[in-house]
């Protein structure tokens, strides 16, 4: 499997949204970064929603349920040994697109245990999501968005977890902008960071 480096990424971001939006996108995340500075956009779904998990997405809810050849691969992907074990420990849903058995993104959901910043403890958020290049625009995303939001919504039904599902993205992301909409997120707020920390939130209605 080849694995993906930053011109990989550069290459795909212009050949699919050109230059100036390549350009506006390392610019907010990357310079605006390295200063501690953030412009998200916040999405929001209200369960119970009506989704079903994809025939292509795999969901994994314990380190058991995921085969160590996969295991090895994904962590190699994420850029960090150790990285799901320490993830899936914390009690989080691993979703994973697959194409030709191969694993081409993923996406993590988190039940909410304590008190954060614009989240209610029992509130689920979808995070740390990313699409290989080679597949990206194929429906990877947000069809993980929707088996992840079908889990969320099996667990309200359960009795367990919070009404409401969020993820956050850049508002320079113009692929994931696409994608959460696709998957059918509303967007619900502007955030802005400094160092992490909630500076300024701005709510739509």
């Amino acid at each position: 499997m080849n694995y993906p480096v930053f011109w990989d990424i550069v290459k795909c971001r212009i050949a699919k949204e050109g230059l100036i939006l390549t350009i506006w996108y390392f610019f907010v995340t990357i310079f605006l970064g390295r200063l501690g500075i953030e412009f998200n956009n916040l999405y929001r779904a209200e369960l119970p929603c009506d989704s079903v998990c994809i025939e292509s997405v795999k969901i994994f809810y314990t380190l058991n349920d995921i085969p160590t050849p996969l295991h090895s691969m994904l962590d190699k992907l994420m850029g960090s040994n150790g990285f799901v074990s320490r993830n899936m420990e914390d009690d989080k849903v691993l979703a994973v697109g697959f194409e030709s058995d191969q694993p081409v993104s993923w996406c993590w959901l988190t039940r909410i245990k304590n008190q954060h910043s614009f989240l209610e403890p029992g509130d689920w958020l979808i995070h740390s999501c990313a699409t290989l290049p080679a597949v990206k625009g194929q429906g990877f995303y947000p069809r993980s968005i929707r088996s992840l939001v079908q889990v969320a919504t099996n667990q309200w039904l359960s009795g367990n977890g919070g009404k409401f599902l969020y993820i956050e993205c850049s508002i320079a992301n113009n692929s994931s902008i696409k994608g959460i909409k696709k998957a059918g997120l509303e967007k619900k707020a502007l955030l802005i960071k400094f160092w992490g920390r909630m500076f300024l939130r701005w709510k739509f209605i």
